[in-house]
Formats: C-alpha cells, structure tokens, sequence
C-alpha cells in the first residue's frame, strides 16, 4: 500500500472518529429531550352536544403549551395541574350542537338557545380538586382508578370563540356547590376578568338543582390513557347586541379522551 494511499485512509479514519466523540453526545443529548417528551393526542366523540370537526384526533407535542400540528395547543400547570387543550389559534375547531341542548333563564325556566350550532374554536380547562381543598395531579391515578363530581371535585371550563368571525361568544362554567371550602376558585376570576361581572363566591352556581342532574368523570382508561365525560349544566353570561348581559344554564355534554405516549 502506498504512503500516499495509507495517508488518505488515515485521514478518513481520524475524521470518522473525530465525528463519533462529537456526534454521540448530541445524539445522546437528543435521544433524552425526545425521551421525555410526549406526544399527546386528544379524541373528541361525534355523538355529544359538544363534538370533534370530523378532521381526526387533536394532535400535540410536548405538555408545555408548544405548538404542533394545525397549532394546536397543550398545557399544564405543575403547580395545580391544571390542563389547558385550546383551539385559539388552530385550523381546527369543534361542532357545538347549542340547538339540540337544553336551555334555563336565571328563573330556571325552559328557553329556546341562544347561540347557533356551528364550529366553534374551544378552549378547555381541567382542574380536579382534593378533599382537603388541594390540586390533585390526575397524571398519577391508577388505572381504572376514577374521579367524579361529588367526591373529589372536577372542575372543567370551556370558553368558545366563533369560528368564522372569532367572536367571544361566551363563558361556559361549572362549579361544585362548596365553593367557600375550595381554594383555587378560578371560575370566579375568570367571570370577573372576561366581563367584570362578580359572582358570590357562597352562592352555588349553578344551582343546586341543576347540578344534581348531571355528572363528569376522569378515567383514567389505560397506562397513558385518561377519559373525561361530562354532562352536565354549566353557567353562561351571554352578551346581546345591545350589550346586555344575560345569565342562562345550558346543559352540555363532551367525551374526551387524552392519549400520550413517547416520541422516543
């Protein structure tokens, strides 16, 4: 072999080996930000009041709020665990079939709906609350383990936008009755930031009445995998175009499910 051949191979090998020291590492590095980070996918059923847009599950990368396909959006705050799945500033949207869902005045009296059923661009928030008035992280329930409303207290939020015009058009809540014993009363602030209506925070809302006729869920369904199910009253201040601000109860049902697994 000659010096001039035995050269060039050394330099190959001296570059491929330069390349494994630098390389490894960052693969390294690479393989553990991908390790821990997951790929959530949110299923909204067909059959409910509020159901998915026929467009297939609602896809996320990362649980920090990161944007991926369509844009849409996942978050949770480790501090109380509060998940946030929104539509803002997605393609994507859900159908909300107001026509077919019941509808009460603040006298509890039977109205026709108030808003239209069409694609609205959602926003949703989860909270579950523990018996001592404590966050409670749902990541960590067992499976087939369950919470529901009356026991531990779940407390979900949507906030719809119109998905043409991109209209605020309204604030759907639902609280347990104990709200003096609960601390992260989030629904109030909300209610109060959005419209600067104030809500006794002694006074149960919805009523009493229609929140025996309902229930919500969290399942958690598999070894990544949790089911949320509601149906159930939730309270809304609706702005007229004259802009008044009308109370009304409307009964809406969701069944979510929240998958997530590795992306490596």
């Amino acid at each position: 072999m000659s010096n001039e051949l035995w050269g060039k191979r050394k330099a190959t090998l001296m570059v491929a080996i330069i390349l494994v020291f630098v390389l490894c590492p960052i693969g390294v590095i690479y393989y553990q930000i991908m390790h821990n980070t997951f790929v959530y996918s949110f299923v909204i059923a067909d059959d409910r009041i509020i159901a998915s847009d026929g467009d297939g599950s609602y896809r996320v990368i990362g649980d920090n709020g990161q944007p991926s396909i369509d844009g849409v959006l996942y978050g949770r705050d480790e501090d109380i665990y509060l998940g946030c799945l929104s539509l803002n500033s997605s393609s994507r949207s859900v159908i909300v079939n107001f026509t077919q869902a019941p509808w009460k005045d603040a006298n509890l009296m039977d109205v026709p709906s108030r808003l239209p059923s069409k694609n609205y661009r959602m926003k949703l928030f989860l909270l579950v609350i523990g018996y001592e008035g404590k966050p409670v992280d749902w990541y960590k329930m067992g499976i087939g383990e369950y919470l529901r409303y009356k026991s531990l207290q779940i407390q979900v939020q949507f906030h719809l936008n119109d998905y043409d015009t991109g209209q605020f058009k309204g604030l759907y809540v639902w609280r347990d009755n104990e709200t003096d014993k609960v601390t992260f009363d989030f629904t109030t602030r909300s209610i109060y930031r959005y419209y600067d209506v104030w809500l006794p925070t002694k006074t149960p809302e919805p009523p009493q009445s229609l929140r025996d006729d309902g229930y919500m869920t969290l399942t958690r369904i598999g070894d990544e995998k949790w089911a949320l199910d509601v149906n159930a009253w939730f309270l809304t201040y609706y702005l007229t175009i004259r802009g008044d601000m009308l109370k009304y109860c409307v009964k809406l049902s969701l069944y979510l499910t929240i998958s997530r697994h590795r992306a490596m």
